[in-house]
């Protein structure tokens, strides 16, 4: 019995220590100051840029995007199906970059100039990709739930899709 009592106070003892923490899972007070590289990132990805790509259904896709400094976005679609027949759209939302990874928040659909927002709770209205690679002038992306890749070049800010081939 005196034995059970000295491994049972062994055992209450023993969980009371310290466990030392593992220097890889300590984190920082406060959010640490952003490397310079991840601020030029962000502001190489402001301005006005094209994408031109076929589509699955044998038809193409464009699109230009423009990003501005204060996170939002609007983005013009030209859709050609393959029997020649267009299709027009522009949309706008939210933008950012954390890491390696870009993403949008659509907040709505633009027709005639008049904004339609859109339902804030629905998460098919957020996307996040991969940024595979960036620099000046092209810009290429994955997205991480489709699995589909985006190449767009940056142009002038009077750029319009009329100015595409």
């Amino acid at each position: 019995m005196k034995n059970l009592a000295i491994i049972l106070a062994f055992v209450l003892l023993a969980g009371c220590s310290v466990v030392a923490k593992d220097e890889s899972s300590l984190v920082t007070e406060a959010k640490p100051d952003l490397p310079e590289t991840k601020v030029e990132q962000r502001l190489m990805m402001l301005g006005k840029w094209y994408g031109d790509l076929p589509t699955k259904e044998g038809g193409r896709k464009q699109w230009t995007i423009e990003r501005s400094t204060d996170g939002t976005y609007r983005i013009d679609f030209l859709i050609t199906k393959n029997d020649g027949t267009t299709q027009q759209s522009s949309e706008a939302g939210h933008w950012g970059v954390a890491g390696d990874i870009y993403f949008s928040m659509y907040r709505g659909a633009i027709d005639n100039g008049q904004f339609y927002p859109s339902n804030p709770s629905d998460p098919y209205n957020y996307d996040a990709y991969n940024i595979t690679r960036l620099t000046k002038e092209s810009f290429e992306y994955q997205n991480i739930d489709s699995g589909n890749k985006y190449t767009v070049k940056k142009v002038s800010t009077n750029f319009t899709l009329d100015d595409s081939e």
